[in-house]
């Protein structure tokens, strides 16, 4: 046969074996870029297995990942630095959870698509977040502390007050660095591992009663304040007599009426009547949102038109939803207020229009979501610069980590501080009210007061382990 004629049929058959050559060439890539990134997979696996609520938001955020970590992450990658949260993504704190959740995937995903962490060999390792739901249940809280430290968790957070009291004694005694999301004096004292990022409830209830009477109020006979609590621990902080005690002779105002209340209240005409009858001029509600939404509903049946405030768990925009009309004059006490026209929430508003394709003004996922989850990985990043991987422990954590934020930037509110065994990241807060419909300030940051008297407490027991 001729040489020439020959060559035709060879050519056609390489022209078209050759991209079949080079697709099997880019499938033996990625196919290398998977094993040697695991724990992407063992990522997503854990969490779509402990937080089902979210499957659809993680399978997501695993093609996001997976195609971000083939762009940008050096092949050799460590082992994954393990973090843990409990939250109640089901039972009666699910409506306030999955928004903190998703501050908390969006910080720990915008981590590790800029490479995650390096230890002090140049080895870069990816961020692992577990998060069990306790769903409103203290021995499920235990269980999945217990979970996690087997796991490797290498900082847990809690994100209520009935957990931080169950588990500070486990926390202590097997030195897990823990952050007490909402946040408590029992958090924190006596020292040990807990730590908190934003003030405690206890102190701003009494910044709010401060700020009332220097701003709000005009007459000269001192103003009338009313509680609504929450029948759980969160709650019944309103009720400790430090509390009471420093509002009535520290400030200056006087306590007239302690209305307790469930958590989803169907009529709360009666607790109203009582306070109206006392007569009050201002309210503190330390209730959450679909606590707030039926006291609100109430007060404008009554015509009660009193200032009526919260904590940040009482997200004001969730509440807005919940109440409607109804809402209009509600304060919140923020610690890290999400006001649509505020500078300081660039950063994260270009995270939510990156990964949630919106932007959704809500404290929830700032306050709580947000700021815990970058202190926990800035602690243990701060440890990765100056001891080995291997040695990451609770306690060199602590050490070398934690020990070395000071006017440590979260984003989300003033800077937190932890230096020398101080545990109080920050004990700002500003106000923040519903005017027209909208979420809107009221006021600047204000310092709040030091009710329980953490400083005396540091001063004495912490600060001379540090001279």
């Amino acid at each position: 046969m001729d040489k020439r004629k020959l060559m035709v049929p060879v050519l056609t058959l390489l022209l078209i074996v050759l991209p079949l050559l080079g697709a099997c060439g880019e499938k033996e890539v990625v196919k290398e870029v998977i094993k040697e990134v695991p724990v992407e997979k063992e990522v997503v696996k854990e969490v779509v297995k402990e937080v089902p609520v979210e499957k659809e938001v993680v399978k997501e955020v695993e093609k996001e990942v997976v195609k971000e970590v083939v762009k940008e992450v050096p092949a050799e990658l460590g082992d994954p630095v393990r973090i843990g949260f409990e939250l109640g993504l089901t039972g009666p704190y699910a409506s306030v959870h999955k928004i903190i959740l998703q501050g908390m995937q969006d910080y720990v995903r915008h981590v590790n698509e800029s490479g995650g962490l390096q230890d002090t060999d140049g080895v870069r390792h990816m961020v692992e977040m577990r998060v069990g739901d306790m769903g409103g249940q203290v021995p499920k809280s235990i269980s999945l502390y217990e979970k996690a430290k087997q796991d490797g968790v290498l900082f847990y957070g809690t994100a209520w007050v009935n957990a931080t009291d169950a588990l500070k004694p486990r926390f202590d005694k097997d030195m897990l660095p823990t952050a007490c999301m909402s946040s408590s004096h029992s958090a924190i004292v006596p020292d040990g591992y807990g730590i908190i990022h934003d003030p405690y409830y206890e102190d701003y209830i009494c910044a709010y009663a401060k700020w009332f009477k220097e701003t709000q109020w005009d007459k000269p006979e001192p103003p009338k304040l009313a509680f609504f609590a929450l029948n759980n621990a969160f709650g019944r902080i309103v009720f400790k007599d430090e509390v009471t005690k420093y509002i009535e002779e520290e400030i200056g105002v006087e306590i007239v009426a302690q209305e307790v209340v469930d958590y989803i209240p169907v009529d709360t005409t009666p607790n109203l009547t009582k306070i109206k009858a006392a007569g009050a001029d201002f309210i503190w509600a330390q209730v959450v949102g679909v606590t707030a939404a039926p006291i609100l509903r109430d007060m404008t049946k009554l015509e009660m038109d009193l200032p009526i405030a919260g904590p940040s768990p009482a997200s004001i925009v969730e509440l807005i939803e919940l109440a409607g009309e109804n809402a209009e004059g509600w304060i919140t006490a923020s610690v890290s207020p999400f006001v649509e026209d505020d500078p300081a929430m660039e950063r994260v508003k270009e995270l939510q229009r990156k990964y949630r394709g919106q932007v959704f003004a809500d404290d929830l996922y700032t306050s709580f979501g947000f700021a815990g989850v970058v202190v926990q990985i800035g602690a243990v990043e701060a440890a990765m610069k100056e001891i080995p991987f291997s040695e990451l422990t609770g306690e060199n954590i602590m050490k070398y980590g934690l020990n070395s934020l000071e006017n440590y930037d979260v984003w989300v509110h003033p800077p937190v501080t932890y230096t020398n065994g101080w545990r109080y990241g920050q004990n700002n807060v500003r106000m923040v009210q519903v005017q027209n419909g909208v979420p809107a300030f009221a006021s600047d940051w204000i310092e709040c007061p030091d009710v329980l008297g953490y400083s005396d407490y540091y001063e004495k027991e912490i600060a001379p382990q540090y001279k």
